[in-house]
């Protein structure tokens, strides 16, 4: 078999529809390639809409279980996965029907560890003229940083298996990331598809800025602090760049999210980011990036986080970020 696609799922009944179909409508035949769902603990509709398809599809798998976290989801779907390669899509996005004979033909070609393929981010739904270049399958690329995002990535299987590679079920935020990073320091053999857009990522509520409780707040601070930790490790024996970028890019994101929560929690959290010697820190030199991306940077308060970001050290900037947290709340 030449493809298993692995779908973690979890309360995206709005849009779930639109991947499966996506996933459906390709050009190769459907016992070339599996699609594995891990249906994590949903509450809504999904599991129900889930159920409707392998009466006439039998490549698809569904797997019902208890909310463990996407990474969790995602190791499950590798011990399934039988084809040769693996594809992690997200329930909300989708990739372009009818591509994946182009992709199966490029990775017969060059026999690739990973393919990185085209990605388009856009806002809830594709506007018409979207569908229309969708059809024809020729969206642009607008979505670049390629090592970010483990879902416009194909990987050979026993690659995985044989670097014994998974998701690390402790992280909350950036397991993308650091599962990548991981990837890359076992040097494998990387091809890149960016003719058009493969993967479509929808950008709607999931992000820092959107989902305001403080109990997820400290979620995704636990895991940004343990995220920056690992890529400071892999930054110091590697010197990659992307390393570099991920121990920041999270530090950053830590000391965001900490101004949402309130002093006794975050006195705690910054104490533990000094156990870890990742606060204060000197930002490296090999640290390529040009701004925070916790925040969107067209607003005045983005453009005063990223100069935040750029031009001061981290106990200076964050010192100034408690004296405007009142302004730098998130509305």
């Amino acid at each position: 078999m030449f493809l298993s696609i692995i779908v973690p799922v979890y309360n995206t009944e709005k849009y779930l529809e639109e991947c499966l179909n996506s996933l459906i409508q390709q050009n190769i035949p459907e016992n070339e390639y599996e699609m594995i769902f891990i249906n994590d603990g949903s509450t809504d509709s999904s599991l129900e809409i889930l159920e409707k398809y392998p009466f006439e599809h039998q490549n698809i798998q569904i797997i019902d279980q208890e909310n463990q976290g996407i990474s969790a989801a995602r190791n499950k779907g590798i011990q399934l996965a039988s084809g040769k390669y693996i594809w992690f899509v997200d329930s909300d996005d989708f990739i372009q029907k009818n591509i994946l004979k182009d992709v199966r033909e490029v990775l017969e070609k060059t026999r690739a560890d990973k393919l990185i393929v085209g990605r388009y981010a856009f806002k809830n739904n594709l506007e018409d003229r979207e569908k229309v270049l969708y059809e024809k399958g020729k969206v642009p690329i607008n979505q670049y940083a390629e090592e970010v995002y483990v879902t416009s990535t194909l990987i050979k299987r026993k690659f995985l298996v044989k670097n014994n590679l998974c998701f690390n079920s402790e992280l909350f935020i950036s397991e993308d990331v650091i599962f990548n990073l991981n990837c890359n320091r076992n040097s494998p053999k990387i091809y890149r598809l960016m003719n058009n857009a493969c993967y479509f990522y929808r950008m709607n509520s999931g992000s820092i800025s959107v989902n305001k409780t403080p109990e997820l707040f400290e979620k995704k601070i636990d895991g940004s602090i343990k995220a920056a930790v690992i890529a400071r490790d892999i930054e110091q024996s590697t010197h990659s760049s992307d390393a570099a970028n991920a121990m920041m890019s999270n530090i950053w994101q830590a000391l965001y999210m900490i101004l949402q929560i309130n002093d006794k929690k975050a006195n705690e959290k910054i104490s533990i980011m000094r156990n870890e010697k990742i606060y204060p820190c000197k930002r490296p030199k090999t640290c390529t990036l040009s701004r925070s991306y916790v925040i969107d940077n067209k607003t005045f308060k983005g453009k005063v986080f990223d100069f935040v970001y750029l031009h001061m050290n981290l106990v200076w900037g964050f010192s100034l970020m408690r004296v405007l947290r009142t302004f730098m709340k998130t509305k």
